[in-house]
């Protein structure tokens, strides 16, 4: 953004879930505080398209609305969506609040497949709600990254 060059993207249609810092210390309190040992605490959470997000962060701190971006394509391995819950966990995790929560297999009977062999879908960065560019642009300004005194934003003029 300080050279004034392309953000590159690797894919438009590449999600990932958004989280913000005290979102995050508050799974980590919420699963030290309710969980039980060995329990896998996952919060419930929106998601954004990469695209969409670089065009925020850009946004916030260059001033344009209409910074550059040029795909570059993914790389070996990356998905386009994250998934945080796959289908063969889904089944054995209940819903707390804002979160699901997943027992050690030895809590959960040891079985291998779901007893009514229902399906259940992953809980995937493309499967839930996607953020809006305002939501984006709130979303990063409340943690500080338009703020040129924090250190995560001197990291975005380096080269």
């Amino acid at each position: 953004i300080a050279h004034e060059k392309p953000l590159p993207i690797t894919h438009p249609g590449m999600t990932r879930f958004q989280l913000t810092l005290s979102e995050a210390v508050g799974l980590v309190l919420e699963a030290a505080v309710r969980g039980e040992s060995g329990d896998l605490w996952v919060r419930k959470m929106p998601s954004a398209r990469i695209v969409d997000l670089a065009a925020a962060l850009a946004e916030g701190v260059s001033g344009r609305d209409d910074y550059p971006t040029v795909i570059v394509g993914t790389r070996p391995g990356e998905k386009l969506h994250e998934v945080l819950v796959s289908e063969e966990e889904m089944w054995r995790a209940r819903e707390v609040d804002d979160y699901y929560v997943i027992p050690p297999w030895r809590k959960s009977g040891d079985a291998t497949v779901p007893p009514d062999q229902k399906q259940f879908p992953e809980y995937s960065s493309g499967n839930t709600r996607l953020l809006e560019h305002a939501e984006l642009m709130t979303m990063l300004r409340s943690d500080g990254w338009f703020e040129p005194e924090q250190p995560h934003f001197a990291r975005l003029w380096e080269v």
